[in-house]
């Protein structure tokens, strides 16, 4: 079994210079058998220097970029988030059972 991780973007804040500050975000797991699911949500700070050499306006950011982002921020705590979206799925996998004794 493969899982397939991926980022929803849930909302995104700038300054008022359009500056990306804070974005909150969902990561998704997707197994590749039953297309079973876990996620986990999060929010990121970030410090944004328009000066900096390959600074993204806002009016240009992608959700691909903002993705690329996160994955950076959150490298850290990448093993723990994929194994808390591991751990669902396979909770999703087992079947809660009536105890045989009625």
């Amino acid at each position: 079994m493969a899982i397939t991780y991926t980022w929803e973007i849930k909302s995104i804040h700038t300054d008022t210079d359009d500056n990306v500050e804070h974005i909150k975000w969902r990561k998704i797991g997707t197994d590749d058998v039953d297309n079973l699911q876990g996620k986990v949500i999060g929010e990121t700070s970030l410090v944004g220097d328009p000066t900096a050499e390959g600074y993204i306006p806002f009016a240009d950011l992608t959700e691909e970029v903002i993705g690329n982002w996160l994955t950076t921020a959150t490298a850290n705590r990448t093993t723990r988030l994929n194994a808390f979206i591991d751990g669902q799925i396979l909770e999703n996998r087992l079947t809660k059972r009536d105890f045989p004794w009625g």
